[in-house]
């Protein structure tokens, strides 16, 4: 799942037990600004974690994990990927994060959306992100070195190299029909339950200690 839940309300009980009856009713607005607040350190925690466990991820991937708010009537924040119901997305944005980190957190297939396939990076150079840049297919289809044919039973982007007997071919990029994903390359449960256990309680604190600040 590309969007993890934060659940506290069995640290709550135990923040709460000795606070006097007369702030009871502070509670849920008290939680709320906890759960928010430790949902946005959450959320630094995952961006933090990005690198370690992808290759060099894009600005587009890190300002993808966003945070789903509390409100003292629900009791729920989210931490994930953002997608078309979760989050926000730049306009004209193209794959959102979640169509994608989603394989990476819970395992799955990717099928091939067009008659060509995916396009599976073998010898290509690739950007700083470790990606193929958006016009790589474009540009070496048009070079006069490198063409699009299947050699012995493998499709993609080939690319000539030398001259006379010295000529070889080398693949740069394979089609695939489909690629699998194993599940649990990105914890992002994991990473977002870490790191409220370390910060919930301090964000609660304070928050209470907000709430009954004389004003």
């Amino acid at each position: 799942m590309e969007v993890s839940l934060l659940s506290v309300s069995s640290d709550v009980k135990k923040l709460t037990k000795r606070i006097d009856d007369k702030y009871r009713r502070q509670i849920p607005f008290v939680t709320s600004r906890a759960l928010n607040s430790s949902a946005f350190d959450a959320r630094s925690a995952v961006q933090k974690a990005l690198p370690k466990f992808l290759d060099r991820p894009n600005p587009f991937t890190i300002k993808g994990v966003q945070v789903g708010k509390s409100t003292k009537k629900k009791l729920i924040a989210a931490v994930g990927f953002a997608s078309k119901t979760f989050g926000k997305l730049p306009r004209n944005a193209g794959t959102a994060p979640a169509e994608y980190m989603k394989r990476l957190i819970a395992g799955g297939v990717r099928k091939k959306k067009t008659a060509r396939g995916i396009p599976v990076p073998v010898n290509a150079r690739l950007n700083k992100f470790g990606n193929l840049s958006r016009n790589y297919l474009k540009n070496k289809v048009e070079s006069p070195r490198s063409f699009i044919a299947t050699i012995k039973g493998t499709e993609g982007v080939w690319e000539t190299r030398g001259r006379g007997k010295n000529k070889s071919l080398r693949l740069l990029v394979s089609f695939k029909d489909r690629t699998t994903y194993p599940g649990g390359l990105f914890p992002l449960k994991t990473i977002v339950k870490n790191s409220v256990k370390k910060t919930f309680s301090r964000n609660f604190k304070k928050a209470f200690k907000d709430a009954i600040k004389p004003r």
